[in-house]
């Protein structure tokens, strides 16, 4: 019986759900109860109702009416604690299966008053307690814990709160739409990638930049070392330049799909994609282009940092439609 009220209420919270990366709370979806304090003060007013009936006595009559009256104004305080807040979601950077997400939140108060003691986190439980002053703005973490690659879409928010005098509990619940993307975990290859045969290329022919010879003199982009900077030409007047060198480019790494059939006999997708992902890392942090093959589409070799973040996102909604994310 429990259970089916318990998922009653479940699908009729679901129903009025806010579906927004911007809420802002209403009547409409903040729900309102005792805690277990405030039911034990109900259950004192009434045996003192009953005792001030039965013995007929005033100051027992002005006290019982003096806690309900305190009870039905700390009612109206503690809904107004948390109506007119406006949440805004945020994206963030990908993350690894695995690691844990911190989605980015911003609470406005716009309302015209101040608001203390909200309490902000997912339907587990309360993660961070906010005060904020009106016309402020402040800035909290949800966290949430991707297991699987892809794009993920986190689940229910929750603020809530007691203020003023922790009797009744204020809440609401929303969802948004912001989707966050989950690489797949990393995981070394057990084997030596030497036996590959076509995990490494050579060609000593080409140049590409590097630390060794002067190249070039280009124009000056937000990014480029300070030590490269041409400072003589722009001693002259001449605008702001940097140099580049160049040096013989050394190993092509060419990462396939079906590069681990020898040693993966049972095709298990989420391991090779998390083989993958950890040599198009090591690729990275290595600075070594690479290309990159999987059934269906490929990648030319580049090592710079969009073709990094490209591969790796080919890997995460591998086997996936992209447009569409998966609630945890």
């Amino acid at each position: 019986m429990v259970k089916r009220l318990s998922n009653w209420f479940d699908n009729f919270i679901e129903q009025r759900l806010a579906v927004a990366n911007s809420i802002t709370t209403t009547h409409r979806r903040t729900y309102i109860l005792p805690n277990r304090f405030g039911y034990l003060l109900l259950l004192i007013v009434f045996l003192m109702m009953i005792a001030a009936i039965n013995y007929q006595n005033s100051l027992v009559f002005v006290l019982t009416f003096s806690l309900m009256a305190i009870g039905l104004n700390t009612l109206v305080l503690t809904y107004r604690n948390l109506i007119n807040l406006k949440v805004r979601v945020l994206p963030t950077k990908p993350i690894y299966a695995s690691q844990e997400l911190h989605v980015p939140i911003k609470v406005i108060a716009e309302s015209g008053r101040d608001h203390y003691s909200v309490g902000i986190g997912d339907r587990i439980g309360v993660q961070e307690l906010l005060d904020i002053a009106d016309g402020s703005t402040h800035d909290a973490t949800v966290l949430f814990h991707p297991e699987e690659r892809g794009w993920y879409q986190p689940g229910r928010f929750y603020l809530v709160t007691s203020y003023p005098f922790g009797i009744l509990r204020v809440w609401s619940w929303f969802r948004c739409k912001q989707r966050y993307l989950v690489y797949p975990k990393p995981i070394a290859p057990p084997f030596d990638l030497s036996l590959l045969g076509k995990a490494v290329e050579q060609d000593s022919n080409d140049l590409v930049e590097g630390q060794d010879d002067f190249y070039s003199i280009k124009e000056y982009e937000p990014g480029d070392p300070k030590r490269n900077i041409h400072w003589r030409a722009y001693a002259k007047g001449q605008g702001l330049y940097s140099k580049h060198f160049s040096e013989p480019k050394g190993q092509i790494a060419s990462f396939d799909y079906h590069m681990f059939d020898q040693f993966d006999t049972y095709n298990r997708v989420e391991l090779r994609l998390s083989w993958l992902c950890y040599l198009i890392l090591d690729a990275a942090e290595n600075q070594v282009p690479f290309s990159m093959t999987l059934p269906g589409q490929s990648f030319p070799v580049d090592m710079s940092k969009g073709h990094v973040e490209q591969c790796l996102e080919a890997l995460a909604v591998f086997g996936h439609n992209p447009d569409t994310g998966s609630e945890r």
